[in-house]
């Protein structure tokens, strides 16, 4: 009896020694990230961006290996990196955070498709982002074939989203695409400048010749196709899409 007890003991350290080696490893990383993450949103609600992205970084950092939580620890890990770049764009830094939502849109409709819930958040984040960076551009008098592409781009983004999201969101994707059709047209004062004021777009310009090695599906596309699909399919004509009409 004696070594059954002996036994027991053994196996009950072997146990717990197994736990934190293991799942225990695993909840303490997940616990981790999340401390970090709940710090980033406060810093970020109080205007602190960048130290907001130094916790952002400090919870990806956190999070635990992909060994048996491979979808879990994937979806966090893009959901961090999206938060992280609304910080970014918090604090104006236009060509960064478009290089950087390109990459992640690419790896979410890859990872999810391009119609799941993650892409749909993505791709609205990524139009705002090109909206705000050709009001920016306008605000500066940047040359005309420069802002338009910036505005073409935001235009698809939310035409996409305007003609696949689903129900609960869907009026909200068509009135983002109506605000940016009408765009076109408006003044400077129109568009609310005073928000663009503070952004940086130095590299906007450049960006542009690189966006499309980042992420073909991202960059203009020209086509006469209505309504369309995935957009990288359509066949390019010489036309832009907003001289054929809405």
């Amino acid at each position: 009896m004696k070594k059954w007890i002996v036994l027991a003991w053994l196996l009950l350290g072997v146990a717990m020694l197994s736990f934190q080696a293991g799942p225990g490893q695993e909840a303490l990383a997940w616990k981790t990230a999340r401390e970090h993450f709940l710090e980033a949103g406060e810093l970020h609600k109080e205007g602190h961006y960048d130290k907001a992205i130094e916790q952002y970084t400090e919870s990806l950092t956190a999070l635990p290996s992909k060994d048996g939580t491979d979808e879990a620890v994937g979806t966090a890990n893009h959901q961090l990196r999206l938060a992280q770049l609304r910080s970014r764009f918090q604090q104006g830094r236009l060509a960064d955070t478009i290089e950087g939502l390109a990459v992640l849109a690419k790896e979410v409709e890859q990872e999810y498709g391009p119609r799941s819930d993650m892409a749909f958040e993505t791709r609205e984040f990524l139009g705002r982002v090109y909206f705000h960076a050709m009001v920016a551009l306008r605000l500066e008098a940047a040359e005309k074939e420069v802002w338009i592409r910036y505005w073409e781009l935001a235009r698809q983004n939310y035409r996409f989203l305007a003609e696949n999201s689903g129900r609960k969101r869907n009026p909200t994707d068509r009135k983002n695409l109506e605000v940016v059709i009408k765009s076109f047209n408006e003044t400077v004062e129109d568009l609310g400048a005073a928000s663009a004021a503070a952004s940086d777009t130095s590299g906007l310009e450049q960006l542009l010749e690189t966006l499309e090695a980042v992420n073909p599906a991202q960059t203009i596309q020209q086509n006469d196709s209505r309504p369309r699909d995935a957009p990288e399919d359509f066949p390019d004509l010489k036309e832009w899409e907003f001289d054929l009409g809405s």
